[in-house]
Order: C-alpha cells, then structure tokens, then sequence
C-alpha cells in the first residue's frame, strides 16, 4: 500500500430543496391481467424514490406478481402488476413518486 494522497478540492454546495410525495392516478387491473401506473413529480423536481399500492382484490383467492416498481426517467415513478384471480374482483393500482427540488 502506498502513500495516502493529497485531499482534493470541496465539491459545491447542494441544492435540492423540500420534497414532496406526488399520488399518481389509479389504474385498474382486470382479473388475471396486467397493469401499469405511473406517477410524475412537478415541473423543476427530479424523482428520489417511490412505490405503490395494490388495493380492491381478494387476499385468500388472489395472487399479485410485482412485475415492476423503479424510477422510469428523472422525472418519474412506474409500477406494474400481474394478477391471477379466483376471485373475479379488478385490482386498483396506483404508484407514488418522492419528489425533490432541484
């Protein structure tokens, strides 16, 4: 192991500013389909993280695949879901964005 260099030059001072969780519109699911929601941060924010939720199905005759739940650009979040339904009952699924100033 060699020597420890010299330290480098600080770096700019941060800006991001507040932040803010953006609920995107509900999509619903058909039994035994698929979906895909999204939701988008304002003008000026960049997406941070997100999630979402799967409401409306029968828990005891039901099974949900999460197919997907990421950061689709800078700007937002998408969510996708298989569903296989005994039950007949559609799926609500809406995704959530956590926004920040930038």
């Amino acid at each position: 192991t060699g020597a420890t260099g010299a330290t480098g030059a600080t770096g700019p001072a941060g800006s991001v500013s507040g932040y803010e969780r953006i609920t995107g519109s509900p999509t619903s699911v058909a039994p035994n389909g698929t979906g895909t929601a999204t939701a988008t941060c304002s003008a000026g924010e960049r997406v941070v993280g997100g999630g979402f939720t799967a409401t409306g199905f029968d828990k005891d005759a039901e099974l949900i695949d999460i197919t997907g739940s990421y950061a689709s650009s800078d700007t937002q979040w998408t969510a996708s879901i298989a569903t296989s339904s005994g039950s007949g009952l559609s799926t609500t699924l809406t995704a959530y964005a956590i926004c920040v100033g930038i």
